[in-house]
């Protein structure tokens, strides 16, 4: 299990970058392979302005001066996973320099850093590497830079973050699985004798959520990846304004284990 301890009054928590994607934030120009120079598309010029916006803007007027950790939520790279036909380029090296480029900025502000990992079918090892490179906190029972979770106590509050959620392609159902989703793994770290999490943060379904009973609260973070063919396929019905953005999580004011934190999201919507 990957635990930590931390006193640091915010989680600034982004998720499902997918680096590599053309429907992904991208640099202007980044280096290809074979001496090539990639040039960003008009909607990843436009994602990388909202990252932009996000990481240079956002969060200070969120953190001011105060220390924040910085924790990436599993699928940093796209990979190469339905074949390749809407990638910037299918190779590993290229997607990881446009990841980085993107996450060194954040992550050196950070006093923290925090990495889980994602899809394998999208990242498979290679957010391990990335963990690294940006000088994240090794997991203490495992050694990896990137574990499969992590549970953070964070002031008190016991926060657990993982990748994966099930997801729905009803939007009336949409809520339901963030209540499932909490109880669920307040009721199996109670059956196991570990600590029971009261947050619950998930990333996966690239769809903003957020459940509050008082109690304990769910989070979906939002991806930075807009609808790819092969979301059409998992949720025909889709429409193209899917929502980008990331959260910080706000522990400044928890003075008691049975606080929440409060949650400030930014979400940015493409033009239809």
């Amino acid at each position: 299990m990957a635990t930590a301890k931390t006193d640091v009054p915010y989680v600034v928590s982004v998720g499902d970058i997918h680096a590599g994607s053309a429907f992904a934030p991208c640099p202007d120009e980044i280096a290809g392979q074979y001496d090539l120079t990639i040039h960003a598309s008009r909607v990843q010029k436009w994602l990388t302005r909202c990252w932009e916006h996000f990481t240079d803007e956002y969060v200070p007027s969120v953190v001011g001066r105060r220390k924040f950790a910085l924790l990436v939520n599993g699928d940093v790279l796209e990979g190469n996973h339905h074949g390749g036909h809407q990638l910037v380029s299918a190779a590993v090296k290229v997607q990881r320099r446009i990841a980085l480029e993107l996450l060194r900025p954040l992550a050196a502000r950070a006093s923290e850093v925090y990495v889980v990992k994602g899809t394998e079918c999208h990242t498979r090892d290679d957010e391990e590497d990335i963990a690294a490179e940006l000088k994240a906190r090794r997991c203490p029972d495992t050694d990896n830079f990137a574990p499969d979770w992590w549970d953070i106590n964070v002031r008190g509050v016991l926060t657990s973050f993982r990748h994966h959620i099930p997801a729905t392609s009803r939007r009336a159902l949409k809520g339901s699985q963030l209540s499932i989703q909490l109880i669920e793994e307040q009721a199996e770290a109670a059956g196991a004798g570990t600590p029971i999490p009261r947050v619950v943060v998930r990333s996966h379904r690239h769809t903003y959520g957020s459940y509050d009973d008082g109690c304990g609260m769910a989070v979906v973070l939002p991806a930075w990846q807009l609808l790819t063919r092969h979301g059409h396929k998992v949720v025909p019905a889709a429409q193209r304004g899917i929502m980008v953005g990331g959260v910080v999580l706000d522990y400044s004011r928890v003075s008691d284990p049975f606080d929440l934190p409060t949650v400030h999201r930014n979400l940015y919507r493409p033009k239809p």
